[in-house]
């Protein structure tokens, strides 16, 4: 009698446990599915017909690849998998999915801090390097250290599951590292967004002067690496203490990740489009005279990030002088009556490499 009981409460455990994820893995796929459907329109007008380059193409990898997760996921998650090779095929296949994305959500950490950083490629190589370190763990406790089963659970009937060799502690000190280098680059990415835009910012706002870029590049990006630092904290907590959180950050890190990094790029794209306006509502030409000590300068840092990574914070510079170099400029050609459009004096537009 007393087996009885525990091999009932055993199935109501694993029945309970399998039910969250279900949720949470339907929850996370319903996301995508909504935000790709949601975000259509905005991504053929901003993105679509775009020359490729790194926001095009960083865009595209990480937007498709995670609805064919998604969609491949699905019928695995939910469809039972009664041969070992099937299974192992199978989750093999979402692993490698999940790396690729991995390696591209570094990528793109990687390129916005040396856009912002005003191009320290040692800023960027950090966290790139800090960021890959998911890629090495998991390569090695999803190919190397893990292995498929077919277990016959009752109600449920034949099930593969995929299980580790790795001890609980060692789990969870792989776990505990690999978190924790991806928390200190998304706080360097953090630090690097504020140190580098807030300036900007504070000016842009002194003068009465609209800086969108500068705006967006702070909200965007402090709400993108807030949600990632929580998510990844919840995992820690979920590895070290219960499994609730550990369910839902799993399920849920993945898709939010690939969603901010679309929406980041969407609203980058969105932003250089944008006409800009000074503080009394009136639009403003789009494009700035800097003093002529600065011309070299800011043209030679426009042809050097253009190339690399587009507008992903790289005329933030000129925005800092947009606040005294373009009145000044407007108010020298109101009482001097030049023209502007002189050869001898080229305008700058401080997005025109961004478009």
């Amino acid at each position: 009698m007393s087996d009885v009981a525990e091999i009932s409460e055993e199935l109501v455990l694993d029945l309970q446990t399998t039910f969250v994820q279900n949720c949470c893995f339907v929850a996370a796929a319903s996301l995508v599915v909504y935000d790709h459907i949601t975000t259509f329109s905005h991504e053929m007008q901003y993105i679509w017909g775009r020359k490729w380059n790194s926001v095009t193409a960083l865009f595209h990898l990480n937007r498709w690849l995670i609805l064919v997760y998604t969609v491949i996921s699905l019928p695995i998650g939910f469809l039972p998998l009664p041969s070992i090779k099937g299974c192992t095929a199978a989750n093999y296949l979402l692993f490698a999915l999940t790396l690729m994305l991995y390696v591209i959500w570094a990528a793109f950490l990687a390129i916005r801090v040396y856009a912002v950083g005003s191009g320290s490629w040692k800023l960027a190589i950090l966290v790139f390097l800090l960021s890959i370190v998911p890629v090495g763990t998991n390569i090695w406790s999803n190919f190397f250290d893990s292995f498929a089963i077919i277990e016959d659970i009752p109600v449920l009937g034949l099930w593969c599951i995929f299980t580790s060799n790795a001890s609980p502690a060692l789990n969870i000190r792989l776990t505990v590292g690999t978190r924790a280098c991806v928390i200190t680059s998304d706080v360097i990415v953090l630090l690097v967004t504020w140190l580098k835009t807030f300036p900007l910012k504070r000016e842009a706002d002194r003068a009465n002067i609209k800086s969108p870029l500068a705006t967006m590049l702070l909200r965007d990006g402090t709400i993108y690496f807030i949600v990632l630092l929580a998510l990844n904290v919840l995992e820690l907590a979920g590895t070290v203490r219960t499994n609730v959180f550990l369910y839902a950050s799993t399920f849920l890190a993945s898709p939010l990740s690939s969603i901010f990094i679309s929406h980041f790029l969407i609203n980058l794209r969105q932003t250089a489009k944008a006409p800009i306006e000074d503080g009394l509502g009136s639009q403003r030409p789009s494009f700035v005279h800097p003093r002529a000590g600065e011309r070299a300068r800011s043209y030679d840092s426009s042809l050097r990030f253009a190339g690399v990574v587009d507008n992903m914070g790289e005329l933030l510079e000129h925005n800092a002088e947009l606040t005294d170099a373009a009145m000044s400029w407007e108010e020298d050609a109101c009482q001097d009556g030049r023209d502007t459009d002189a050869p001898a004096e080229p305008m700058f537009d401080d997005r025109a490499e961004v478009v």
